[in-house]
């Protein structure tokens, strides 16, 4: 889920505003049992509606629970699931994180907890070459999901003798010749399945591949990160852990560039600082970028702000444990 999805979660569309939270068996994806909660649940909200704000509400909301139902993909859920919904629309996403289960019929979306675990949590690509098929995934923390457009999974060509002007090489030159050829049709559907949406890339590949890679590549400014190794067949959970590190060092570097901002601000005169500043420029929109120390006593309290910054198109990142110490753990760069 990418910033645009983070505002839709903190907005509030009209009365009453339904959220559905579910964690979800990853074990087993695809299995009936969490299609089949995820009715039961649509029916306790359709059911708290109707109580609520009567019938023709919740006949509405019903309409669009079930639509929304259809359309979840439960072979690639994520740990944990949120529906949002009124009477004229709803929306769902997968959460990289199990959640509690819940059902909250309010004023707003019941989303400010969601919304802090998923700013713990960046978002980041991985990119597995092979010259037999080169797979793009979309990451969050320890989950990834594979990306099945823009041309992804690329397939190489079998090769005809017409298509190899370089055959009378040597066997070596043929075959980098080669391998430039269907890396450049990877840059390419790399090019438009981020096109828009710039993120942190970790390349994973032989270093013979990456290598080739590299050289016709036009669309990996972002790399931040390689895997050496040959995993053209391995599985999404096992890319997770084999990038581990990898996405470790772009969450240090994602923490160490916000604290850069927070001193550029302080110096500025455009940061708020301690919880009391932080709620107060949040609920004028003036939050860009918000700062929250892990485990600090008052990250429970601090779900407003993040909801308020993150409606507002801003940024949330969370840092380590007495980073943030001297600021009673919480500090906001101001957009003015």
């Amino acid at each position: 889920m990418g910033r645009r999805g983070s505002a839709r979660l903190a907005g509030t569309v009209a009365l009453p505003a339904v959220t559905i939270l579910m964690p979800v068996e990853q074990r087993r994806p695809g299995n009936p049992a969490d299609p089949l909660r995820l009715r039961e649940l649509v029916s306790d909200a359709v059911a708290r509606t109707d109580a609520r704000d009567g019938p023709d509400a919740s006949a509405r909301l019903r309409r669009h629970l079930d639509r929304v139902a259809r359309e979840i993909d439960w072979t690639h859920p994520g740990a944990g699931l949120v529906v949002l919904a009124t009477p004229q629309h709803a929306s769902w996403y997968a959460l990289p994180f199990p959640v509690r289960e819940r059902v909250v019929v309010d004023e707003r979306f019941a989303t400010g907890g969601v919304l802090a675990d998923l700013a713990r949590a960046p978002q980041y690509r991985v990119l597995v070459l092979s010259l037999a098929t080169s797979r793009l995934f979309q990451g969050r923390g320890a989950h990834l999901n594979e990306v099945t457009r823009a041309g992804f999974p690329v397939v190489a060509q079998d090769r005809t003798e017409a298509d190899t002007p370089h055959r009378d090489l040597p066997i070596h030159d043929q075959r980098t010749a080669a391998a430039r050829q269907a890396f450049r049709a990877v840059d390419a559907a790399l090019g438009e399945a981020t096109r828009g949406r710039p993120l942190p890339l970790v390349i994973v590949g032989t270093t013979r591949d990456v290598a080739h890679f590299e050289e016709v590549a036009s669309h990996a400014r972002n790399v931040a990160g390689h895997v050496a190794g040959s995993h053209e067949d391995t599985t999404a959970p096992e890319l997770a852990e084999l990038v581990a590190p990898a996405v470790e060092g772009i969450v240090a570097r994602r923490c160490a560039a916000a604290l850069d901002r927070l001193d550029a601000a302080i110096g500025a005169k455009r940061a708020a600082l301690g919880l009391d500043e932080v709620r107060a420029a949040a609920r004028e929109g003036r939050g860009l970028l918000l700062l929250v120390e892990e485990g600090a006593p008052l990250d429970g309290h601090v779900d407003e702000a993040v909801e308020l910054v993150t409606r507002g198109g801003g940024t949330v990142v969370h840092v380590p444990p007495g980073t943030l110490a001297a600021r009673d753990g919480v500090a906001m760069v101001l957009r003015y």
